[in-house]
């Protein structure tokens, strides 16, 4: 389901990204140039100027708890496969 809603974002401007640069591939040895303006934003990206930061770690206490719940994970054997029933709250498909 988030999957899908995903896909559904991100396709049309995929889409149209993929579409632009067909069209700018396309382009003759006569055709214009690419404007100032669309150059100034095609080396702002390319220079990373901008960029987002890293993203920022978790606090200690909050990443030692991830880790041990990690690792309490494999204190369990994968079963073999699930019954349906055991995703499916009661009266639900």
């Amino acid at each position: 389901m988030i999957r899908t809603r995903i896909l559904r974002m991100v396709l049309p401007g995929l889409a149209a990204a993929v579409s632009c640069s067909a069209a700018l591939a396309d382009r003759g040895p006569d055709a214009p140039p690419v404007g100032n303006e669309t150059r100034q934003w095609l080396d702002l990206q390319v220079s990373g100027e901008t960029a987002s930061r890293p993203p920022s770690g978790m606090d200690g206490e909050v990443a030692q708890r991830v880790w041990e719940r990690y690792l309490k994970s494999f204190t369990h054997d994968i079963p073999e496969s699930f019954e349906r029933s055991s995703f499916v709250e009661s009266g639900g498909n």
